[in-house]
């Protein structure tokens, strides 16, 4: 047996659907039309070319909007994607020690650009153990040097601060540098599926972000 949709499946009821007796009418502007019947309320909507939506049925008499129900649809679908994007958004954490050495420091913030490229953000955390906790200001050092590493393609989010025993900054992506990760991204998958344009600039992309990396890292 096929299971019909509950109300609230369907959404709203709107336009004929309001069979109640009697119902209380509010413009989309907020100013209010006072109560009538259901036929009067549908009728006032049809006058103004838009739809009569019953906003709250359980309500005594239940209360109707007079509203362009399909912009209101795609207002609602449109902050439900915005809703889903910002869940997608994971925070990577990055881990070190006051005593990782600086290739080590390196590799990791390559790591840390390539998860800004996939739109995440960083946390960059230094973990003190023992008598390292005698000497914050390494911590701090090894920081500064990360920030400086990052600054062509991410912005501190929250500044290095201290958190019982470890110093933790976060980062996210300048926007312009997620776009062109993001361009590059699309590249290497179209140049997976054999594409020779797409190949051709994928490597001049890469070789263009070697010389940069180059660049920051002789300046450090």
């Amino acid at each position: 047996m096929r299971r019909e949709p509950n109300r609230k499946d369907r959404g709203p009821r709107i336009n004929r659907e309001i069979r109640v007796p009697k119902v209380r009418v509010v413009l989309d502007s907020g100013e209010m039309l006072g109560v009538m019947t259901s036929r009067e309320a549908f009728e006032a909507a049809q006058q103004r070319g838009l739809d009569l939506v019953e906003i709250s049925p359980n309500a005594n008499p239940p209360v109707c909007k007079i509203m362009d129900f399909g912009k209101f649809k795609y207002e609602q679908k449109k902050k439900s994607q915005g809703q889903k994007k910002q869940a997608a958004t994971v925070l990577k954490e990055v881990t070190l020690s006051p005593v990782t050495q600086d290739h080590d420091i390196q590799f990791k913030v390559r790591n840390a650009i390539r998860f800004l490229g996939d739109g995440h953000r960083v946390k960059f955390s230094i973990r003190f153990r023992g008598r390292q906790m005698a000497h914050p200001e390494i911590g701090r050092q090894q920081m500064e040097k990360i920030t400086e590493l990052l600054k062509e393609v991410a912005t501190v989010e929250l500044a290095p601060k201290m958190e019982g025993r470890v110093l933790a900054a976060t980062f996210a992506a300048l926007p312009a540098a997620a776009k062109k990760a993001k361009e590059l991204k699309e590249l290497k998958e179209s140049s997976d599926t054999g594409n020779p344009k797409a190949a051709g600039k994928l490597a001049s992309g890469g070789q263009q972000q070697q010389q940069q990396s180059g660049s920051g890292s002789s300046s450090s």
